[in-house]
């Protein structure tokens, strides 16, 4: 019952006594009326005095107490609440779902951030390498990358992002889901090797026979672009 009910029925009952010591006084002589009306209103305030109190201590204790189902809503995450890693989902062909958001790249190693963050940001040939960090096939991506801005420091800049941390957010942005290497903001290129043109999509698992690119390939694709912003190539293309 709520508390304005409460109030309600206490109201109506001081009402019934008022009433019935009305009609208890009018067979009574003036005198013995007048001490039963002194006696009754001590009485009648003494009850419902007592019964107010009553009810605001039963609404007070309901009130402090807490409702059961949500103790965890000011103590921390639940169990089971952070994401987990779906075994046997590396990221060699997907990473994290388009729309999630990642944080900003503030720095190599930092939540969000690039792993590798290595050259010029000025240069004019940029590399945005989207890769499952842990796998072996993208780890030589990776080292091949790190030799070509270790040569070559001024005119190319380097971020990589591991596709399974938050970082890897980002690729929603770039309209990608699968493990993907971007230079200039392109994965698809016609490069020249051992004086044959062929084409390469720098996009999934690299260096099967059914890949559409190796690691080595990347270093090519940079070494072209050098050549188209800069008039010159690398002093020496690294090999895996």
């Amino acid at each position: 019952m709520t508390k304005g009910a409460m109030y309600g029925v206490i109201t109506l009952l001081v009402f019934v006594l008022i009433g019935m010591n009305y009609w208890i006084g009018q067979s009574m002589s003036p005198e013995a009326q007048a001490t039963h009306d002194h006696a009754t209103t001590k009485q009648i305030d003494a009850s419902d005095v007592k019964a107010v109190e009553d009810v605001e201590k039963k609404l007070g204790g309901a009130a402090a107490q807490e409702q059961p189902g949500h103790e965890g809503h000011d103590h921390g995450d639940q169990p089971g609440a952070s994401a987990q890693e779906q075994p046997g989902h590396e990221g060699h062909d997907h990473g994290p779902q388009p729309g999630m958001k990642g944080a900003s790249a503030a720095g190599a190693g930092q939540p969000g951030g690039p792993v590798v963050k290595a050259g010029n940001p000025n240069a004019k040939v940029k590399v945005e390498a989207f890769v499952a960090t842990t796998a072996e096939c993208h780890q030589k991506t990776i080292d091949l990358l790190k030799k070509v801005t270790g040569s070559d420091p001024d005119r190319v800049y380097v971020e990589v992002y591991d596709m399974n941390s938050p970082g890897g957010g980002k690729m929603a942005e770039k309209g990608v889901s699968c493990a993907t290497v971007f230079v200039n903001d392109k994965s698809e290129y016609t490069i020249t090797e051992g004086g044959k043109s062929k084409s390469v999509n720098m996009s999934k698992k690299p260096n099967d026979p059914g890949s559409t690119y190796n690691s080595e390939d990347v270093p090519l694709v940079i070494d072209q672009e050098l050549k188209a912003a800069y008039g010159k190539g690398l002093k020496s293309v690294p090999k895996g």
